[in-house]
């Protein structure tokens, strides 16, 4: 190898080193401008819950939330959801206290207060359901950054495709985490271990 060429690696390296090193140097600054920049997930809104009374965010205000989506007619993922915030909120013994566990349904057009009201009776009493008008909803789902449809079946029969992952929210309502409906749930009870401990 010449001289010349084993100059020329040597200062190709030199000059790696200190372009990686002014990135992680830079890189706790970069990383504290990030929040600035971040989406808003969550926010005020307006509906109904499962007893047929108004409520909005204030209701909830001063607990930990965890907030998931889903409809009474949904075959599987949300009574499978279901069962595992019911499993969850009896893993956390007192804490359960602690967080208020909340099914928003996605399909208001057959999800009254009582309908709502009797398909919670299946899991657990600590949910509490809510449903709302088209405009409440779909407001709701904005600031929240969910996203729903109406999916169109035989001889007029529909379905609703709808984001499946439980919203984690502290008790400020701040957003924290999301549990996704196929993580092992001794983890799904860290997060909502963490979320209530603020």
């Amino acid at each position: 190898m010449t001289r010349p060429l084993i100059l020329g690696i040597a200062f190709i390296a030199a000059a790696l080193l200190v372009f990686a090193t002014e990135v992680f140097i830079a890189w706790p600054a970069r990383e504290q401008a990030v929040p600035q920049n971040l989406v808003t997930i969550g926010g005020p809104f307006s509906m109904t819950d499962h007893r047929g009374r108004s409520v909005s965010e204030k209701n909830f205000q001063g607990k930990a939330r965890a907030v998931f989506f889903g409809f009474t007619a949904c075959p599987d993922i949300c009574p499978t959801m279901l069962t595992r915030m019911a499993s969850l909120l009896d893993q956390l013994g007192a804490d359960a206290d602690k967080v208020n566990v909340i099914l928003v349904s996605v399909d208001p057009e057959r999800d009254t207060p009582d309908v709502l009201a009797s398909y919670l009776q299946a899991f657990d009493p600590r949910i509490t359901g809510l449903t709302g008008t088209a405009e409440q909803l779909a407001d709701f789902a904005k600031r929240y950054r969910v996203f729903y449809e109406k999916v169109a079946g035989e001889g007029g029969s529909y379905t609703m495709n709808h984001t499946s992952g439980v919203l984690l929210f502290d008790a400020d309502g701040n957003f924290q985490s999301i549990i996704d409906g196929h993580e092992a749930e001794e983890m799904a009870l860290k997060k909502l271990e963490r979320v209530i401990s603020g």
